[in-house]
């Protein structure tokens, strides 16, 4: 058996160089920031990003595309009453993120807590996204 001990840098390094390497950040507007995750939803779609600042808050959005995508694939996580509502719903409390008036996901806080931000709603929407099943 091989030891994975002596293997650990390496395989840090290697992890963290594909992050840097399929990940990408462009300004879409003066005060929108888009990022590009190396991850996919359950419809094989990259998950994209963005991110707005107000004063010192920092807000990472999927801006609506994520419960969009599920209605146009016939999964509608809107209704109150329904179960995929309270779904939904546990998903983002699990994850401090919110639903806002026009339907999108985001999670705001400071510019030290931004790197955890990002990988949390991109965790969070792909946990939304596999609602469809």
């Amino acid at each position: 058996m091989d030891n994975l001990s002596a293997e650990i840098d390496n395989i840090a390094n290697n992890w963290l160089k594909f992050i840097k390497n399929s990940s990408s950040f462009t300004m879409a507007s003066e005060n929108e920031l888009r990022v590009n995750t190396p991850f996919s939803d359950s419809f094989g779609d990259q998950i994209l990003l963005m991110i707005l600042l107000t004063g010192n808050l920092y807000t990472v959005t999927d801006q609506g595309y994520t419960l969009w995508n599920l209605q146009t694939h016939g999964a509608n996580l809107t209704d109150k009453k329904s179960q995929r509502f309270k779904n939904l719903m546990a998903i983002l409390g699990g994850n401090n993120a919110e639903l806002t008036d026009n339907e999108a996901i985001q999670i705001s806080g400071s510019k030290d807590e931004l790197p955890q931000i990002i990988t949390g709603l991109t965790q969070t929407l792909i946990q939304v996204s596999a609602l469809i099943y």
